[in-house]
């Protein structure tokens, strides 16, 4: 369960199936897109496109390529480690070249310091 992030939080979801020796593993991503980036207005659909490129960027660079899985384990630990690249170390040309983190955080002191020279 996710705090609460205010009204007009939108949260983008994938389910991927993951075929495995064991079995069939099921993969769930949910995320929310960046408060920096625009979003949509109340009552506004969203199309799965705007979210869509992340899960077929997880696919053709983790899942397929390493197929076919051992274990729940392995698809576990490629997952928390292509989670950790896409976020922290991969530079983004439309951000600036930098990565999502330092991106965000960039972001967030901007307008907290603009917040507080607003109410000085």
């Amino acid at each position: 369960m996710w705090p609460a992030l205010g009204k007009k939080v939108i949260w983008v979801a994938d389910f991927t199936h993951v075929a495995a020796w064991a079995g069939v593993v099921h993969v769930a991503s949910s995320w929310t897109p960046s408060p920096a980036a625009s979003s949509a207005g109340p009552r506004r659909c969203r199309h799965h496109s705007d979210a869509g490129s992340r899960s077929i960027l997880f696919k053709a660079e983790v899942i397929k390529p390493q197929r076919p899985w051992k274990t729940l384990s392995h698809v576990e630990l490629a997952t928390a480690e292509w989670v950790d690249w896409y976020n922290h170390r991969r530079l983004h040309s439309e951000i600036g070249h930098v990565p999502p983190v330092e991106y965000e955080a960039n972001f967030h002191r901007a307008t907290t310091n603009s917040q507080i020279t607003a109410n000085i």
